[in-house]
């Protein structure tokens, strides 16, 4: 049998960069495969040549073929043929996919008009029937809409339409999942393995997510520096891993365990953060209802829901960015509902927040040092010489080199950034650290160095933490008490282990049934 996607023996350079090489495997007929391994190991580079989608800087050697035919050697004429026909790619990223300006159905329908030649009658039919096959609810009515106005996980149905739309013998699938929450997610590989097994499509999938890997793979490809290091069946590769770098991506991977941590150290005084009551309208829209939570001293509070639930909007309450329409907000015993000026400031000055894109939270004119000394600066902490000593051990509590001082963000891997963004935030030595979804943009491995970080640092300096996230393995590993909120609303609360063990709402066991677990053999019994 043909594969329908083969690579032998495939080099792609930048310059003087190396991205992928000498890469060679092959994908059959209705095969699921997924290429995993961290940010720069040329997954992505690997899997855009299978559509001519590479810069015209790349210089690619080897070859790459659909069904016997060589893609490297393809005319235009012919790779837009390709492209829909013979495969199809989803973007990890559906907002920037769809044109915001466009339809649905009018986006939908476009490349069934291009590639098929029908008319707009027959291409407005076909676009409603493939937008009922993802399960799009109201597909009538969502036609007639524009991306912003569907969720991340429908728009992320909606480019698996686009995908499927010609009937393609292969969907590459570059993280499809990983901007998600957990219940979309498991919603979306439902779907990619619905579609395998109904249209025999194959898949490339392209993830950090060895929980995915585990729900949806048959085989598995594992890359390096640019270099498939290992290539076995999923069953074998995470029951006997060959290769340390695998063994090492399985390592890093979260897993929920029934361990009882012993709980923070009884701290003195008021809790660090206090909610009464808490109601948020934006407008008409109600985005939080009656919370009610308490941060202890020295504790690591995991809130957790999917998008939308208020997690973030309640961070932003703690802090001060966000005034709440009704209830209280007191941090270390101070309500700051009615405080205004240099008062709000010192007080607000007490709790700092670490946001979830480091790449859009740091200022790329200002270097390493002053982005960690900008908060002194602020609150006039200090002199330069004071703020750039400061800065020094601050860059050497998170890990990063001492050069880093003189960097600027762009020069910095995103793992580098988050670290810059938690030392920005311990510039005050605050008693209070709101971390919004800090890992959920990492790889794995990169995550599990980040969350020792932020558990070393938390047991050395013992503030406490508001940990915001949709990843409920990560909270395991870190968090003392969970809160679970859904529409606005806190529905449940308590000690970590009871909580992930015995959970008493319906929606909590929903979010549990839902995480994937990182072995193939249980994921595939649940």
């Amino acid at each position: 049998m043909t594969p329908v996607v083969e690579f032998r023996n495939l080099s792609v350079r930048f310059g003087d960069t190396e991205a992928v090489s000498d890469v060679s495997f092959a994908v059959e007929p209705g095969e699921i495969v997924a290429i995993v391994g961290e940010s720069g190991s040329g997954k992505s580079v690997s899997a855009l040549t299978t559509l001519g989608l590479l810069p015209s800087t790349a210089k690619v050697s080897g070859a790459v073929s659909h069904a016997g035919v060589p893609i490297t050697s393809m005319t235009p004429a012919q790779l837009r043929d390709l492209r829909g026909n013979g495969i199809a790619m989803v973007f990890q990223e559906p907002m920037t996919a769809l044109n915001p300006l466009l339809t649905i159905g009018t986006q939908v329908a476009e490349g069934l008009r291009l590639h098929r030649g029908i008319s707009r009658a027959e291409a407005a039919r076909e676009a409603l029937r493939l937008l009922e096959l993802v399960g799009i609810p109201e597909p009538e009515r969502r036609v007639h809409q524009y991306p912003h106005e569907l969720s991340g996980g429908q728009r992320q149905r909606v480019v698996i339409a686009m995908a499927v739309s010609c009937d393609p013998e292969v969907i590459v699938a570059d993280e499809p999942t990983t901007a998600l929450d957990v219940t979309v997610q498991a919603e979306i590989l439902a779907l990619l393995r619905r579609l395998r097994d109904e249209l025999g499509t194959a898949i490339v999938l392209i993830t950090h997510s060895m929980g995915v890997v585990a729900e949806l793979a048959d085989r598995v490809i594992v890359m390096y520096r640019g270099e498939v290091v290992e290539d076995g069946d999923v069953f074998e590769l995470f029951e006997h891993p060959r290769h340390a770098y695998t063994r090492s991506l399985l390592d890093a991977v979260p897993r929920f365990t029934k361990d009882v941590r012993p709980g923070p150290a009884a701290g003195e005084g008021p809790a660090a953060l206090q909610l009464d009551g808490v109601v948020v309208d934006f407008g008409r829209f109600r985005a939080v209802e009656g919370v009610t939570l308490e941060v202890a001293p020295g504790e690591i509070l995991g809130l957790v829901g999917e998008s939308g639930s208020g997690k973030t909007t309640i961070g932003r309450v703690a802090v001060g960015l966000v005034r709440p329409s009704a209830g209280s907000v007191r941090l270390f015993g101070t309500e700051l509902n009615g405080l205004r000026g240099a008062a709000l400031r010192t007080t607000r000055a007490r709790a700092a927040m670490v946001f979830q894109d480091p790449a859009s939270s740091l200022d790329p004119r200002m270097t390493v040092g002053d982005t960690i000394a900008e908060p002194m600066v602020l609150q006039k902490v200090g002199d330069r010489l004071l703020r750039q000593r400061r800065a020094a051990e601050l860059v050497d509590a998170v890990a990063l080199p001492s050069d880093a001082l003189s960097r600027y963000p762009h020069e910095l891997s995103g793992g580098q950034r988050q670290r810059v963004s938690i030392a920005r935030a311990l510039a005050l030595d605050p008693g209070l650290l709101i971390a919004d979804e800090p890992t959920s943009a990492l790889d794995v491995s990169v995550q599990a160095t980040v969350l020792e970080l932020l558990r070393s640092l938390q047991r050395e300096l013992g503030f406490s933490c508001l940990f915001i996230s949709h990843d409920l393995a990560v909270v395991d590993a870190l968090a003392d008490r969970v809160a679970v909120m859904h529409r606005g609303a806190v529905v449940e609360s308590g000690e970590r282990t009871a909580v992930f063990t015995e959970p008493r709402d319906d929606y909590t066991r929903a979010l549990l049934a839902a995480v994937p677990v990182p072995d193939p053999r249980a994921q595939r019994k649940r």
